[in-house]
């Protein structure tokens, strides 16, 4: 089944791309502009979700952890 299709995996796949691009920004901060349009611009959004909301993504990120290790 895809991603699309099963909201766990999707919301997964959100937050761990949220985590990447928070992570990545400080090391290529050109490429992570949120004033571009397309791709380039919802990787610069992701990187803005993750600096604000922070502590509520990696609290997620733990949740999911915990749900993929032992509820599966």
């Amino acid at each position: 089944m895809s991603a699309l299709f099963n909201l766990e995996s999707m919301i997964t796949v959100i937050i761990l791309c949220i985590c990447t691009c928070t992570y990545l920004k400080p090391k290529f901060p050109n490429f992570f502009d949120n004033k571009k349009n397309g791709f380039l611009g919802t990787l610069g959004k992701f990187a803005i979700i993750g600096d604000r909301l922070s502590i509520y993504i990696s609290a997620s990120c733990v949740i999911l952890a915990f749900a993929n290790l032992f509820l599966r």
